[in-house]
């Protein structure tokens, strides 16, 4: 993932992960410990953080983390369901809990 973030243009320094491999076991993450490894990288002056991995419940955490921390948090599902929705002309402004991304307007 850090390599193919590097290859579009993103400087990736600092990751955090949870050596987890089968699919199903991301649904089981406990969102506290999503919580604690958004904090943790937080702490090392990070422009943004990303959440994922299909499966991992990070989307709904975005407004909480992102006012704890002031650092943008972009979740996998949250991003295609932004791109998607602007695609198609919607607002993304009500969807408040999903993030800073969402409250962008053009």
């Amino acid at each position: 993932i850090i390599a193919n973030y590097r290859e579009n243009g993103l400087d990736c320094t600092m990751e955090r992960h949870l050596d987890l491999q089968v699919n199903f076991q991301f649904a089981q993450v406990e969102e506290q410990t999503i919580r604690n490894m958004v904090r943790d990288l937080a702490k090392e002056n990070v422009q943004a953080i990303s959440t994922f991995c299909t499966n991992l419940h990070a989307a709904q955490l975005a407004e909480e983390l992102e006012e704890e921390t002031g650092i943008p948090l972009y979740d996998t599902i949250s991003t295609v369901m932004w791109a998607s929705l602007r695609l198609a002309g919607v607002d993304t402004r009500a969807l408040k809990s999903w993030g800073s991304l969402f409250q962008e307007v053009d």
